[in-house]
């Protein structure tokens, strides 16, 4: 076998640098150190949104409102989805160091445990 080119060992350095950047990014993702989701069987209509320095608390929240809350987005420009991310209702309570602590650092913290505890992927597009 011959040595390959110095242009595919580049490439495949390239690739492994690219791959690493990827996990550096992923672990440094803003994240609360703890999160508790839980479904509120209250019924009730009355949402709210509290974020002191420290904690973020949501109660009796749809997943649809966390949602555009988090992305800062309005309401129609949530696309697709089942229909129980505006029916079912959550309690969230998370906590993460009140160092640093600001809206959008929140609003990052709560889209990544959107991300991972429910598999929300979102997109941007033109319409």
């Amino acid at each position: 076998m011959s040595p390959a080119p110095p242009f595919c060992s580049m490439v495949a350095l390239n690739m492994a640098m690219f791959v690493m950047l990827l996990a550096v990014a992923a672990a440094q993702a803003l994240q609360f150190d703890v999160a508790s989701i839980r479904k509120n069987p209250t019924g009730g209509a009355r949402v709210s949104i509290d974020t002191p320095p420290g904690r973020f608390q949501a109660t009796n929240t749809p997943l649809r409102f966390l949602i555009r809350w988090s992305y800062r987005i309005p309401e129609p420009r949530i696309v697709n989805g089942p229909d129980w991310i505006a029916v079912d209702r959550f309690d969230v309570t998370a906590t993460a160091p009140a160092e640093g602590w600001n809206g959008e650092r929140t609003r990052q913290m709560v889209r990544t445990l959107l991300a991972s505890r429910f598999g929300l992927a979102a997109h941007t597009e033109t319409r």
